[in-house]
């Protein structure tokens, strides 16, 4: 086990001094909705929630425009009940893991589109329904969080970046004592990204 982790890890550090590496930092606004899978009678009607994100990345060149992208980020995602005059803001540290590809259209223009999936970790919430407020997670939603993604943009000038990201979370967020009286939330959202790469 010892010399799988010892070849991998000398594997990595040939990758990436022989890559090129590229940093950058993003922040817009995100458009977040919960996929709402009832039990029983229960019936939700939710409507998307407008939030922002805001995250630092970076990239490592594999092969002819192919290259491996992680960073670290804010993200706030939720939902709104306009018949229970309801909203739901969750608040995540996010990590995201992305394949992408990038293609050169001429001197100022490159285009990108991307693949992968993220985890997130809920760091603060809030429910507000009726007047009152209600702390998100644990009553109502589970921290962890896990999922898909997929994007595309574009970098003007080698440093402007423009860029549109949909992901779709795979995990139930719902805590235990919610799923069995209403039903399972999956959170999901558009982000619409503006950034500067280094």
């Amino acid at each position: 086990m010892k010399k799988i982790i010892v070849v991998l890890a000398v594997m990595l550090l040939a990758c990436g001094t022989a890559s090129a590496i590229g940093f950058d930092v993003r922040g817009g606004v995100n458009v977040s909705g919960m996929t709402f899978k009832p039990v029983g009678g229960s019936q939700l009607r939710l409507a998307p929630q407008v939030g922002w994100h805001a995250s630092a990345n970076v990239d490592i060149d594999v092969w002819k425009g192919l290259c491996i992208q992680t960073g670290i980020g804010l993200e706030e995602r939720g939902a709104k009940d306009n018949d229970m005059l309801s909203d739901y803001a969750l608040d995540y540290l996010q990590l995201p893991l992305s394949v992408a590809y990038r293609y050169r259209l001429d001197d100022s223009i490159t285009v990108f589109a991307e693949l992968g999936g993220w985890g997130a970790y809920g760091l603060w919430g809030n429910v507000r329904t009726e007047g009152k407020v209600y702390p998100a997670f644990g009553d109502f939603a589970r921290r962890l969080d896990a999922g898909l993604l997929a994007g595309f943009g574009a970098v003007l000038y080698g440093h402007l970046h423009f860029g549109f990201r949909y992901s779709y979370g795979l995990m139930n967020t719902a805590t235990e004592g919610v799923s069995n009286t209403l039903g399972n939330f999956y959170t999901n959202g558009m982000c619409f990204q503006l950034g500067w790469r280094f």
